[in-house]
């Protein structure tokens, strides 16, 4: 119960995942995930399906729980508000190839970031 308290869904812990909205069936995949106390945790674009709205107080809850469980996390992700919100490190990849890596604020600078940002296929 106290993955689903830290995502705030403990009041759903008898409900069936059909019955769930789509930001409490990410709330409980994400408290899922942390429960199992791994070393390191890859998450796949795991706010992609939620709404803007909910995403934000999403985002801000996974790093809480992020790092008062002090989990290692890979977060592969296309949304650099997210990169920004999360990352310590940032490894961009583009075609394949890793093109550049640095911290958010290094990354928001660099020429591929700003390549990648304006193209088509972003």
């Amino acid at each position: 119960m106290k993955w689903l308290s830290r995502f705030g869904i403990e009041h759903l812990a008898s409900q069936m995942r059909y019955t769930l909205s789509g930001g409490e069936a990410q709330r409980a995949s994400l408290a899922r995930a942390f429960a199992l106390e791994p070393e390191i945790l890859m998450m796949d674009e795991p706010f992609s399906s939620v709404d803007n709205i909910s995403r934000q107080g999403l985002i801000k809850t996974f790093k809480e729980v992020q790092s008062a469980s002090k989990t290692t996390t890979l977060l592969v992700t296309h949304d650099f508000r997210e990169v920004q919100a999360l990352a310590d490190r940032v490894f961009v990849i583009s075609n394949r190839k890793p093109e550049a890596q640095g911290t958010p604020e290094e990354i928001a600078r660099h020429p591929v970031w700003k390549a990648l940002a304006t193209a088509d296929s972003y």
